[in-house]
């Protein structure tokens, strides 16, 4: 009988909070779209050459994220799913066109305002933290978004 009553208390608690973090992916998803440059990188431990970045455009869209070499040549076409509920941020990516096509990269982000940090490793472990260290397989990016 205790069991029954858990189960009719804790199941609607859970399906509430699932929806809750539902609808925060859901704002965060539409906070990201938009068009973003890349201001700085790093890579394991070191840093991106600005040249390698410079006029590079990441377009998030919703649930696909495209990017693009300073030729506005599509590098990567990627689905992803954020889960806000975590900290920091998790963002789960899915490579649909490109050299890794089927990979998939495990990251976090963070979006302050016109700001957005992007770190993440594929095929490796999900980050913790917004940076890198040699051997790690990790990648961040500074992103701010593109206003032509």
């Amino acid at each position: 009988m205790y069991a029954r009553w858990l189960a009719v208390l804790v199941i609607p608690c859970a399906l509430t909070a699932s929806a809750l973090c539902g609808g925060r992916a859901e704002g965060d998803a539409k906070k990201l779209q938009g068009t973003w440059s890349l201001t700085g990188g790093e890579d394991q431990g070191k840093p991106v050459p600005a040249e390698k970045l410079q006029g590079n455009l990441v377009v998030i869209a919703k649930g696909t994220i495209i990017a693009n070499d300073k030729d506005h040549k599509k590098l990567y076409v990627m689905t992803y799913k954020l889960d806000p509920s975590r900290k920091p941020h998790a963002i789960d990516m899915t490579i649909a066109e490109g050299r890794d096509k089927g990979k998939t990269a495990k990251g976090i982000y963070e979006l302050q305002g016109d700001n957005l940090k992007l770190c993440y490793s594929i095929g490796g472990d999900r980050p913790a933290t917004f940076s890198t260290k040699a051997g790690d397989k990790h990648l961040c990016f500074a992103m701010k978004r593109f206003k032509p």
